[in-house]
Parts: structure tokens; C-alpha cells; sequence
């Protein structure tokens, strides 16, 4: 499924002006988060098209016209250019729905590809993992990332390309970045957002020892470089100006230079459990993780402080806390030290640095009772 909230800026202030980050300490509390009464809709109100929760409107719900089940869903993305959402799942349909209605665009399914790793028959290998609608202006094309391989579609539904490669095993994120494997400038936190769509590469990491670099223009698709990233693979990327932050399953980010000879210049000891999500300011001076954190030697739990550091400098700086369980994180598009975080059971806050007041306003649900949230993103529109 797909979510807009908007805030209610008629009682309420503009995300930018007021955002409350709670003082708590990490408590290790009940996984589910417990809105104030005043925060939470009322219940008859679950089947109407609007409703305020916490300082939050919710401004619609659409189930997808029942192409398939909401639990496959992988990735979501909003369309730099056109007034789309984009949608892929784990059984390999990718669908598109205009934003303001989602009604739907258009549905397909992208063909199955035999891992080329095996010596087996044809299996169903084509999970989808990430949707990435192409933000140049003239090239009108969304490229999807399965498993194992990388596809590229006009927006319109017809195949363009896919590869595979040897190197292509467990594949779960991809990133782009300008020639030097860099951000380019005024690309956005989705390495899309506000830019003119001049990337150069894509960069394919997974559940896999190595990271691969690939090329996005004239010698589209070729794997020109490989980065070993040890066991732990990258789940997670984040470009910034100065090169690529990977997460990965062991809790540490990664600071990769593919200019170097090398590739990995520093690393950063973010969680003791797995990386689940990170962002980077649009000035690329800060990042934001949110992750596991180990509870003996075999339990895991939610680690409620966001884990902040000056990408500049590689230090870690003073973690924020939440009053939520929080698994996705975004910087607010404009609005450089506010962020929104969103935990698996729908609910989110936002949180700026320097405000230590606590305001239920600031908090909001999907739904009462909803445990299924499995991606998110932010229109920079």
C-alpha cells in the first residue's frame, strides 16, 4: 500500500518550523508503539477518506485495486518527473498509480531470469527488491532491481534491457551517483529528488561479499568495477558528495570511495545488530541510521536511538531518541535537521534537533492495530 499524510497546518506548525524530539532514553519498552489519546483517530473513522492522527492528517488509503496481496510489496517510490507512484513485490509484478488518486497506471510482470550462478533448471529467482524511476527528463524509463538481476522499462511498460552477471547473487539495494561514484550535486536524498537526472552509475549491493559498480550511460549495464565488502554484504546505500554509505547486516556503515584502490575508507560502528535503514542530509554532511541492537548472543530488539554522525569527520554525534520502534528513516525534503521516522506497525514521528518538549502532535498511526509497513518514501515535490 501506499500513504500520504499531510500535516494539519491550519492548528498545527509546517514540519520545517516545529518538530519535538523526545528526551527518553533508550528504554528497551514494549515493541508496539501506544499513541496518547489525543493522538490516535477515532475508530468509525476507518473507512473514510480523511482523518487526523496525532498532528497528521491521513489523506487517503488505497489497496492497490487487488492486484495482489499487500504483504508482497517491496519497494515504493514516488516519480521525480511525473505524478506517479511507482510499486514492485516480491513476486515480481511492478505496478504504477497516479499519486493524487492512485488509481492505477499500469501493471506487469517482469519475466523470470535462471540464476546464472546455478547449474539447476529455471527457478522462480525474481524477487523484486527496488523500483528507481529514471529522473532524466528525456529518458522516461524506471529500472528495477531483482534478486539477480538489473531491468530497465520504458514508463509506459516495454522491456529496454536486463543484466545479469556472475557477481549479481543476493542482490537487495541499489544507488546511483554521478561518474566519480559521488552524489551529484543537488541530486536529492534519494539520489533523484531536485537534480537534473545526470547519473552516471548504479551501484548493486545485497546479501553478497561484493558490491558492484555499473554503468549507467554509454556502456549501460557493464560491471566496471567490484568492491568486496566482506560477509555482512550492504543492505543498505546512501550516496553523499563524498562517495557511498553502505549498511550492513553486522550493524556497521560502510564510507566507500570507488576511486580508491581499495574502495572502503572508513567504517562506522553504528548497531550491533543489522543496519534496517539510513539517510544523508542534502548538504551531505549528516547521517542518520536506525537498526538491531543485539540482546545476548541470540535475541534481537529495535534499537530506539537513531544513530547520528558529521560525515565529514566520521564522528559520531549526540543519537536521537524516539518513542517508536523506528525501522525507516527520511530526512524531510527542504528541511535539513527534520526528520521522519516509521516503525514496521505504521507509526511515525518526526523529529528535529534541539527540541527536547515532547508534543503528541508530532506522532501518528496508519491504523491502529496495522503491522505490516515494508517500505516508505517521501516526495520531494
Amino acid at each position: 500500500m501506499s500513504y500520504t499524510t499531510e500535516n494539519d497546518s491550519s492548528d498545527h506548525p509546517h514540519p520545517c518550523d516545529e518538530h519535538i524530539s523526545p528526551g527518553d532514553e533508550d528504554d528497551g519498552g514494549d515493541s508496539s508503539l501506544t499513541l496518547p489519546a489525543e493522538a490516535q483517530y477515532d475508530p468509525t473513522l476507518t473507512g473514510a477518506e480523511y482523518y487526523q492522527t496525532g498532528g497528521y492528517w491521513h489523506a487517503g488509503t488505497q489497496m492497490m485495486d487487488c492486484l495482489f496481496q499487500t504483504d508482497r510489496i517491496a519497494d515504493v517510490a514516488f516519480d521525480p518527473l511525473e505524478e506517479l507512484i511507482w510499486c514492485v513485490t516480491r513476486t515480481g509484478q511492478m505496478s504504477a498509480f497516479y499519486s493524487t488518486t492512485m488509481e492505477r497506471y499500469i501493471t506487469l510482470t517482469v519475466p523470470l531470469i535462471s540464476d546464472v550462478n546455478s547449474l539447476e533448471t529455471v527457478t522462480p529467482y525474481n524477487g523484486l527488491k527496488q523500483v528507481f524511476p529514471s529522473p532524466r527528463p528525456m529518458e522516461h524509463s524506471v529500472f528495477v532491481l531483482a534478486n539477480n538481476a538489473l531491468h530497465a522499462y520504458t514508463k509506459m511498460g516495454r522491456p529496454l534491457a536486463s543484466v545479469v552477471h556472475k557477481f549479481m547473487l543476493e542482490l537487495e539495494c541499489l544507488a546511483v551517483t554521478g561518474p566519480t561514484g559521488t552524489l551529484m550535486s543537488g541530486s536529492g536524498i534519494r539520489g533523484a529528488g531536485n537534480g537534473l537526472g545526470n547519473f552516471a552509475r548504479f551501484f548493486l549491493g545485497g546479501l553478497q561479499p561484493t558490491l558492484l559498480e555499473v554503468d549507467a550511460v554509454e556502456r549501460w549495464g557493464e560491471v566496471i568495477n567490484t568492491i568486496d565488502v566482506g560477509i555482512g554484504g550492504s543492505v543498505v546505500l546512501r550516496p553523499f558528495s563524498g562517495g557511498l554509505c553502505a549498511g550492513n547486516t553486522n550493524g556497521k556503515v560502510m564510507i566507500i570511495d570507488s576511486r580508491t584502490s581499495h574502495g572502503i575508507v572508513r567504517e562506522l560502528d553504528a548497531h550491533t545488530g543489522e543496519i534496517s535503514d539510513m539517510t544523508v542530509d542534502a548538504n551531505s554532511h549528516t547521517l542518520v541510521t536506525c537498526g538491531w541492537s543485539r540482546i545476548g548472543d541470540s535475541g534481537l530488539r529495535v534499537d530506539r536511538l537513531l544513530r547520528v554522525y558529521d560525515l565529514r569527520s566520521g564522528r559520531a554525534q549526540v543519537p536521537l531518541s524516539t518513542s517508536l520502534d523506528p525501522c525507516f528513516v527520511r530526512f524531510i525534503p527542504g528541511c535539513s535537521d527534520s526528520l521522519l521516522a516509521t516503525s514496521q506497525t505504521g507509526a511515525f514521528q518526526t523529529i528535529q534537533w534541539g527540541k527536547i518538549a515532547f508534543s503528541p502532535n508530532d506522532l501518528g498511526q496508519l491504523w491502529l492495530g496495522y503491522d505490516r509497513l515494508v517500505a516508505t518514501d517521501l516526495s520531494h515535490k
